[in-house]
């Protein structure tokens, strides 16, 4: 018993010692799935069954990839925590994706965009490894293989997805950041913000919001602690992604679609035809 707590409390200090804890990350070329919640009937086209949708299935989760079918919906998506990142999106009025950045935006801030006729939304962010660290980097050395040697990749490729958290979601969240510091105090007797993330497993719900005209499903969460081993198996993910900022990606996506659309303009002016409106940018399109 003496020589599995020695082995443990190794791992642990190595865990802390790692000098990346996943609270702040810079940018990278991964672009993980959503995690959504079926809110009605209307997200049929995320499905190729989207027919057979019923409202018994109103609450399920899903992530979101090419070719998603009902059958894909479940009760509760789980992970292991590879980093937490706040940021914030900027959208018009009709919802369409303006702009996106790091970090919170202040009231000041917010109330600069709204009076413009913008709508700032605050959200955090929540990269998951979907399984364990084997079939991790199994994934992901299929995924770097196909990438070598030129194939297509897509979504469903990556053994990554992402929790969007924003509006009625937010408190739940905190609750889940002050589980897990409750758990750092019980195994590590340290701060939350010196813990890597990666020592956190957490499962994603859904929780039924009655209001006076609608009924919608937020996020739920709840915050395991994840063994110390298998923890430390992801260290290398943990450093990748040190790399990656999520928000900047939804601004590199933005940018990228505004520059095909002038040059599809273009193309179509100097063939004489009539310019159309591209579609909008929804939130279903990105790759988060």
């Amino acid at each position: 018993m003496g020589k599995e707590l020695a082995i443990k409390d190794k791992a642990m200090e190595e865990l802390v010692s790692l000098g990346v804890t996943g609270h702040d990350i810079g940018t990278g070329n991964v672009y993980p799935s959503a995690v959504n919640i079926l809110q009605s009937d209307k997200q049929y086209e995320a499905f190729s069954d989207g027919g057979d949708i019923t409202k018994k299935m109103y609450g399920k989760l899903f992530v979101r990839r090419d070719g998603n079918t009902t059958k894909d919906l479940v009760d509760q998506v789980e992970g292991t925590i590879i980093k937490i990142e706040r940021g914030y999106e900027i959208r018009d009025e009709d919802n369409k994706i303006l702009e996106s950045g790091y970090g919170f935006l202040d009231a000041i801030e917010k109330d600069e965009y709204t009076q413009n006729g913008e709508k700032p939304i605050n959200m955090v962010k929540i990269l998951l490894a979907l399984g364990g660290s084997k079939a991790t980097k199994t994934a992901m050395d299929k995924l770097n293989e196909k990438l070598s040697s030129g194939q297509q990749v897509s979504n469903a490729d990556y053994p990554f997805a992402v929790a969007v958290v924003k509006g009625s979601s937010f408190g739940n969240w905190f609750e889940a950041e002050n589980a897990m510091q409750d758990l750092a105090n019980e195994h590590f007797n340290r701060p939350i913000s010196q813990i890597p993330v990666i020592a956190y497993k957490l499962v994603v719900k859904s929780k039924k919001e009655v209001g006076k005209e609608f009924t919608y499903y937020s996020m739920d969460f709840e915050v395991e602690a994840n063994d110390v081993e298998e923890a430390l198996e992801f260290s290398p993910f943990l450093l990748e992604a040190k790399d990656q900022h999520l928000f900047y990606k939804v601004k590199e996506k933005v940018s990228k679609e505004v520059v095909e659309e002038k040059l599809q303009d273009v193309a179509r002016a100097q063939e004489g035809k009539v310019v159309e409106d591209e579609e909008e940018i929804s939130e279903e399109d990105l790759p988060f």
